[in-house]
């Protein structure tokens, strides 16, 4: 796995999601780690086979999430916004700083303040 990096800081994150809390469904989704998948420059999130992934390029020492994308099938299931926390939260472990472009991980941001630490202005 050349270039994809694993963080301890996303042992939080659940090996199956239930997708029943989150979209009413009956069965729960195979959902692997948050990875730094650092020579496409975004960070992924494996769910049944399909790939999430947050893209994300450095600029002036700061990382700026450029655009998320969620597979259809996984559409409305928590899987951006799981995608979205493991980042940051690497981000966090990293030491680094962020800033949004993204709509999605901007509209993240907005509802989770407690992650504002990390923050740099929009470049």
């Amino acid at each position: 796995m050349a270039g994809r990096r694993r963080s301890a800081v996303v042992d939080w994150l659940p090996k199956t999601l239930n997708v029943a809390s989150q979209a009413g469904k009956n069965k729960g989704c195979e959902m692997s780690e948050v990875v730094n998948n650092m020579e496409k420059h975004r960070y992924e999130l494996e769910v049944d086979g399909l790939v999430a992934a947050t893209y994300y390029r450095f600029l002036d020492g700061v990382l700026v999430f450029t655009h998320t994308q969620v597979p259809p099938e996984l559409e409305g299931k928590g899987v951006g916004s799981e995608l979205v926390k493991g980042a940051l939260d690497q981000v966090r472990a990293d030491k680094f700083r962020a800033s949004a472009q993204c709509p999605f991980v901007k509209a993240w941001l907005e509802k989770n303040p407690d992650y504002a630490d990390l923050l740099r202005p929009n470049l």
